[in-house]
């Protein structure tokens, strides 16, 4: 094999032997397979190259044509839920000409309420364009449609359509009761799945996972109790088919990129409550592992700081604040952005994006356990003694783990603690308690 960067040899007039001669070798068109992957994987070098440069392979197989996101021209992104019913149309048509015979008429009308509703409401709500949308799980539009001065919807074939099955094009789609109900259910379903699947991204590393009592099962959950239980027997019916269709085909063709900004958008939460969507947001927004320790770890600290300031002791909790801020000045996923006004000076040439802050706050988090472990144990013993001790910090499973890995200095948290409650008790200073003060290493 040649070296990085060296040309590998022509070897086409090596010597044959017996076999073919060259010209007839060099006369063998060899074609390549129709799996593109290979030609639009990252390269990289893990042996000696820059850690920074490693980005993931993300090879994951192509999603069935019959999924694919169908576009609909001639409308701006805010008139999508108003011609929701285009968008159910165009998937109706290209899953009636894609599926394979198994699939039934009846299921691919409810697979075209489910892609088309969750399409309409996320291009409207998401703004999404086709700079949004990966180019290879995306259709060309098959029916124009308009929002009129008058308020009304207009919808026409385009041109060019070679599909087949011309009948489907003006075929009557009028929506049972329980198919309005299913909709409507959908809708609010929808305004969170791009989010959702930011979520459920950073946490597993797909769109959706199935699996029971996984992080994707527990992240949209809420809202199918909340919302898709008014669907009634349409969804029961064929409830697991429909809960793939909506918490993963559906968004599927949308960029990585947009779904980890959607995700991490500190203000979601509060957008899909105004939406009416309250329920999708049950686990957002949600950030790298990393970045989410590092939080709570402020938090903490930030708590017990006060504490032993009263007694000359303190916890200098300014350079994780920092760091926290450095990191959330970075949009995720992108490899050379501009250099953000808060990063110190003495990491001018050491982070250079969102993901190299991340290693330095996480490089931070472990270097600092001593602190961190001591601040918990006195933390969980101040709430063993009031009416808060079963709040968010005390049961924190991150803290936990952390307090396993120095369980020493949790131990002697604990412990001051109770000269702490006596000098409380005395109402003044004392040598009783001799508060420690932190710095960061």
């Amino acid at each position: 094999m040649a070296a990085r960067g060296n040309a590998i040899p022509d070897l086409t007039n090596r010597p044959h032997g017996d076999g073919m001669t060259a010209v007839e070798a060099a006369a063998l068109n060899v074609p390549r397979s129709n799996w593109h992957v290979c030609t639009t994987m990252p390269t990289y070098d893990l042996l000696n190259g820059d850690i920074h440069s490693i980005t993931p392979l993300l090879i994951k197989p192509p999603l069935d044509p019959m999924y694919h996101w169908v576009k609909v021209a001639g409308h701006h992104c805010e008139d999508a839920m108003f011609l929701m019913d285009a968008y159910i149309r165009s998937h109706f048509v290209h899953i009636m000409t894609t599926k394979p015979a198994f699939v039934t008429d009846a299921i691919a009308r409810k697979m075209a309420i489910v892609l088309g509703v969750v399409r309409a409401v996320s291009t409207g709500l998401y703004s999404l364009t086709d700079a949004n949308l990966i180019p290879e799980e995306t259709r060309e539009p098959i029916y124009n449609a308009v929002k009129t001065q008058h308020n009304e919807g207009v919808m026409s074939v385009l041109p060019g359509w070679n599909g087949g099955q011309n009948n489907l094009l003006t075929i009557s789609l009028n929506f049972t009761p329980e198919e309005q109900a299913a909709i409507t259910a959908i809708v609010h379903c929808a305004a969170g799945v791009i989010p959702i699947q930011g979520y459920n991204l950073i946490k597993t590393g797909h769109n959706y996972l199935s699996t029971a009592e996984g992080a994707c099962r527990k992240a949209v959950r809420p809202a199918e109790m909340a919302y898709l239980s008014g669907a009634g027997a349409w969804y029961t019916e064929d409830q697991e088919k429909i809960q793939d269709w909506l918490w993963h085909k559906s968004t599927h063709p949308v960029t990585i990129l947009l779904k980890y900004t959607a995700a991490m958008d500190i203000t979601i939460s509060e957008k899909l409550r105004n939406a009416g969507s309250g329920a999708c947001a049950s686990r957002l927004p949600t950030f790298e592992p990393s970045l989410n320790e590092a939080n709570i770890v402020y938090k903490l600290l930030a708590t017990v700081a006060p504490m032993l300031d009263t007694y000359g002791g303190g916890i200098d909790t300014h350079e994780l604040a920092e760091m926290i801020e450095v990191v959330n000045s970075y949009k995720p996923l992108v490899q050379n952005p501009p250099v953000p006004p808060c990063l110190p000076a003495k990491y001018a040439n050491v982070i250079t994006n969102r993901a190299s802050a991340i290693e330095i706050l996480d490089k931070m988090v472990k270097s600092n356990l001593n602190m961190i472990c001591w601040a918990y144990g006195f933390y969980c013993a101040h709430t063993d003694k009031g009416p808060i001790a079963r709040d968010t910090l005390r049961m924190s499973p991150c803290l936990k783990r952390l307090s396993n890995k120095c369980n020493s200095m949790y131990n002697e948290g604990i412990n001051a603690y109770s000269a702490y409650e006596e000098a409380q008790a005395k109402r003044r200073a004392t040598s009783v308690f001799v508060a420690p003060r932190f710095s960061y290493k």
